[in-house]
């Protein structure tokens, strides 16, 4: 029971990989697979499969031959449905059986993990250029806030010293107390 899991593992993981390309690399391991497991047919079509797509379509049918071969001395039952499928698309050159297209590179990212400068968002440039004062047009801001006026420090010292206005009553900016 453990050994069958293991194995329906090991096929679903070749899936993936074949799912995701990497059809010439797989030959060698499905190879080593079916001469541990000759009667399964999943990895004999796995094996046709990866070897169509690596450009060897003659192996591939090959292998059907050798796969139907087996299971008529074995257990006198011809391949299933799914590997008779298979072989046919691979006689018809069928463009179902074409390779994945390969997945697109991953985004640039900083050490950080956040999106490279490429990444961001173009009206990013222009919301840091406002709040830092370099911006254009209406929103300009000089400090933190849209649409924000100079700092409270700058206009309590518009006012003249002893004129501050302060939070808190009885006390005046500045002075320790």
């Amino acid at each position: 029971m453990l050994e069958e899991r293991r194995l329906t593992a090991v096929e679903q993981l070749i899936e993936i990989r074949l799912a995701l390309g990497e059809s010439g690399e797989l030959v060698g391991d499905l190879r080593e697979l079916i001469a541990a497991h000759p009667l399964r047919e999943a990895p004999r079509g796995q094996l046709m499969l990866a070897l169509y797509r690596s450009g060897r379509q003659a192996e591939a049918l090959a292998e059907f031959g050798r796969v139907r071969e087996l299971l008529v001395e074995e257990l006198g039952i011809d391949p299933g449905p799914r590997l008779t499928r298979l072989y046919e698309a691979i006689l018809r050159d069928s463009p179902e059986l074409a390779p994945p297209e390969p997945p697109a590179p991953p985004a640039p990212r900083h050490a950080l993990g956040r999106p490279g400068p490429r990444d961001r968002d173009p009206g990013l440039a222009e919301g840091r250029a406002r709040l830092d004062g370099r911006g254009r047009g209406p929103g300009r801001t000089r400090c933190g806030r849209p649409g924000g006026r100079r700092g409270d420090g700058d206009r309590d010292r518009a006012r003249g010293p002893g004129q501050a206005r302060t939070r808190f009553p009885g006390r005046a900016l500045g002075r320790g107390r």
